[in-house]
């Protein structure tokens, strides 16, 4: 009988992405999503894979996490800088994150805060540096929880060949919490190929309804 695909870290990544976005989700509801998702993308995976078993380990990891949580995961403020320094040429990227974030009633975290300072002389469009800063700071975050070294390898060369790869993920994610809000099919949304907005404002009219089924 042939296994299961190992459970990699752009796995854990997306499980965490969702977790981030959702987390009034129950653990069935993220598993159900992610491997939508990765079906999606690449159809030769096994349906329902990653297990419902192997997303609650990584909430569990998740929650964990939380409540051992390192400094750098503190919420990020102008204070952080005394511990925490970013270079002044970065602190207009930095803050314009801080507000928006602030405006959303959300956190900025230092780690994240740390990353943004790192990549944004690097990425272009700046809009984008978000999206990697992200990426790169629950990369290492996991790394931490495993005890192994932080290795950014996988991420350089993703950003290099594709740099709107953290976008296209971050907008997939998007389109499958509007699905899941007005009940429509999130490829078929996700096909259409138009903006968040645009996206929502179709998938609230009660175009592209799914198919009703027992998700419990």
């Amino acid at each position: 009988m042939a296994r299961n695909p190992i459970i990699t870290d752009e796995v854990k990544v997306l499980i965490r992405q969702f977790y981030s976005r959702h987390t009034s989700w129950k653990a069935w509801e993220i598993q159900k999503r992610v491997s939508q998702m990765l079906h999606s993308r690449n159809p030769e995976l096994p349906q329902n894979w990653p297990g419902l078993n192997a997303v609650q380990r990584e909430l569990a990891a998740i929650r964990k996490q939380k409540n051992n949580a390192s400094p750098q995961d503190e919420p990020w403020s102008l204070a952080s800088l005394n511990d925490y320094p970013i270079p002044p040429e970065a602190m207009p990227v930095v803050m314009s994150f801080y507000k928006k974030r602030l405006a959303e009633d959300d956190v900025l975290n230092i780690r994240e805060a740390l990353w943004v300072g790192r990549l944004f002389k690097i990425i272009d469009p700046q809009d984008l540096v978000w999206d990697w800063a992200f990426l790169y700071a629950i990369d290492e975050m996991i790394a931490e929880e495993s005890g192994e070294p932080f290795n950014s390898r996988r991420l350089d060369l993703e950003m290099i060949r594709n740099p709107q790869a953290a976008r296209e993920t971050q907008r997939e994610i998007a389109i499958w919490g509007i699905a899941e809000k007005y009940g429509a099919d999130p490829v078929k949304l996700k096909n259409l190929n138009l903006s968040i907005e645009e996206t929502e404002e179709i998938a609230k009219s009660g175009k592209y309804k799914k198919e009703t089924q027992n998700e419990g």
